[in-house]
């Protein structure tokens, strides 16, 4: 029987291989590492991982979390050591749907609209905003060169690697004539970030740059299949968690694109049986 703490070892030296980034293999040793600490032997069978992901002091979405990276973990371990896969007998974490906090248009203009925002600040929020970068993303475009004009994108290096952005040419220019950033890490930029919205009135428990991406995707409504590249994405599973049914919007477009609208042009006629 395998020792579990050396599985672990194995599976992130594999994943560091592989070239997964620096902050994706944290989190995988973290979290791995709880688990090794529960279990000193690997468990081979569903019941005890069970019991271990039944925690009641975690949410639905931190079982979710482990259970997809156990899930990864085992299958790693099938593949590359035989060893059997207990997480393909246990039923995924049931998650309920919650509403993501994201912010109105008149509240983006509240936000943008404080005049007491510096200069570097205010082409920070402007960049999130305008592209729905993650923090780390935003940081990572340390100079003009980032920025290529006749495509009209910026390159950014992140959680998913390297990839181009839209970006409006207004925004690369205000981003520019403050580059560079000054803040050292990701969550000196945060807090710079938290901080704007309370001085412009806008608070709550998720007012932080992580709102102004999920605000860039319900506010979108160009190609949706297109957000799934901008974003960073590797799967569109991510679109439900940003974008779940929105009932105004759905009703918006069921008056433009129901079966009914050509053929029923004039609702008086389902009144007078013509139709």
């Amino acid at each position: 029987m395998m020792d579990t703490a050396t599985a672990v070892q194995l599976f992130i030296t594999a994943k560091r291989a592989k070239g997964l980034s620096f902050s994706t293999l944290t989190v995988y040793r973290y979290r791995l590492d709880l688990f090794a600490r529960q279990f000193m032997a690997l468990p081979t069978k569903p019941e005890p991982i069970e019991s271990w992901l039944a925690n009641p002091s975690w949410s639905a979405e931190s079982k979710d979390t482990y259970y997809r990276l156990l899930r990864n973990f085992y299958r790693w371990l099938s593949k590359r050591k035989n060893i059997p896969n207990p997480i393909s007998q246990i039923e995924p974490p049931a998650l309920h749907r919650k509403i993501a906090r994201s912010l109105e248009r008149h509240e983006l203009m509240q936000l943008l609209a404080f005049t007491n925002h510096s200069q570097t600040v205010k082409a920070f929020l402007y960049l999130l905003i305008d592209t729905g970068l993650r923090l780390s993303e935003a940081l990572s475009i340390t100079s003009r060169g980032k920025f290529n004009r006749d495509r009209g994108t910026v390159s950014v290096s992140g959680k998913t690697g390297d990839r181009e952005v839209p970006v409006s040419p207004w925004v690369r220019e205000l981003v520019c004539s403050v580059l560079p950033w000054p803040w050292a890490s990701r969550d000196a930029a945060g807090w710079a970030v938290r901080k704007a919205f309370r001085a412009s009135g806008i608070t709550g428990r998720r007012s932080s740059a992580h709102t102004l991406r999920h605000t860039f995707v319900r506010l979108w409504e160009g190609d949706e299949s297109l957000l799934v590249g901008i974003m960073g994405w590797t799967t569109s599973r991510m679109m439900r968690v940003y974008r779940p049914y929105d009932v105004k919007r759905a009703v918006q477009q069921h008056s433009m694109f129901s079966p009914l609208q050509p053929i029923i042009m004039n609702p008086e006629d389902i009144k007078a049986n013509k139709l």
